[in-house]
C-alpha cells in the first residue's frame, strides 16, 4: 500500500483550536477599529462570520457589534437587517442569558433614536423571534418595554393591543399554574396508595407532567 494513499480522511490547513484563536483575533482587531476606521470595522466583522462559518458565539458577537456600529452611524434599513441575521442565533448558538442581555442592551440604545416606524419594526422583529425560540420571559418583558414606549409617544391605540396581549399571556400562565397545582394535590394523594400500583405510577406521571407545567409557566 502505497505511502500516499488516502485512507478517506479530510485534513485541514489548521487545527480547531487555531482556527479559534484567529476568530477571535480577528474580532477583537475589528474592534479595535470601530473608533477610527467604521467601514473596515464592519468588513473586519463581516469577515468573522466567514470564517466562523457555522453559527456561534463569535459570529453573534460581531453582529452584535454590526448592528450598535451601523446604529451610531444612522444606516438604519442595513441595522434593521444585520438585527434580523443577529436573532437567528439565539436558538441555539448562544446562552438564553446572554442573549437576553444583548437583546436589551440593543433595544435600549436603538429606543434611543425616538423613530417610533424603526422601533415598531426591531420590537416586533425581536418578538418574532423569541416567540420562536420559546422564550416566555423575555418575550413578556419586552412586551412591557414596548407598551411603554406607546404609552410615552401618545400611541394608545397600539398600547391597548399590548396590554391586550399581555393579559391573554398572563392568562394562560393562570391555567398553567392551575394544572400544576392540581396534579400536586392528586400526586400527594397517590403517594398514600400501595408501593407498585397503580395509583403510584399515576404519581410518578404526574410528578413528570408537574415539572413540565411549572417550566411552562415561569
Amino acid at each position: 500500500m502505497g505511502d500516499d494513499e488516502d485512507y478517506g480522511f479530510e485534513y485541514s490547513d489548521e487545527e480547531p483550536e487555531e482556527e479559534d484563536v484567529n476568530i477571535e483575533n480577528q474580532y477583537y482587531n475589528s474592534k479595535g477599529l470601530v473608533d477610527s476606521d467604521a467601514d473596515e470595522a464592519l468588513a473586519g466583522f463581516r469577515e468573522v462570520l466567514r470564517m466562523e462559518g457555522d453559527k456561534g458565539e463569535w459570529g453573534f458577537k460581531a453582529l452584535k457589534q454590526i448592528v450598535q456600529l451601523q446604529l451610531k452611524l444612522k444606516n438604519y434599513p442595513s441595522m434593521l437587517e444585520s438585527y434580523r441575521e443577529m436573532l437567528t442565533y439565539i436558538k441555539s448558538a448562544v446562552t438564553r442569558n446572554y442573549s437576553e442581555k444583548v437583546i436589551n442592551k440593543l433595544l435600549d440604545l436603538i429606543s434611543t433614536t425616538n423613530d417610533m416606524s424603526l422601533l415598531h419594526n426591531v420590537y416586533g422583529t425581536t418578538l418574532d423571534a423569541l416567540k420562536q425560540a420559546n422564550n416566555e420571559r423575555l418575550w413578556f418583558k419586552t412586551n412591557l418595554k414596548l407598551g411603554k414606549l406607546y404609552y410615552d409617544s401618545g400611541e394608545y391605540s397600539r398600547l391597548a393591543a399590548i396590554i391586550a396581549e399581555l393579559h391573554k399571556s398572563c392568562q394562560v400562565r393562570a391555567r398553567a399554574r392551575a394544572r400544576a397545582r392540581a396534579l400536586l394535590r392528586c400526586g400527594g394523594a397517590a403517594r398514600t396508595a400501595p408501593r407498585g400500583s397503580r395509583a403510584r405510577r399515576a404519581d410518578r406521571r404526574s410528578a413528570a407532567c408537574l415539572l413540565y407545567t411549572s417550566d411552562a409557566a415561569d
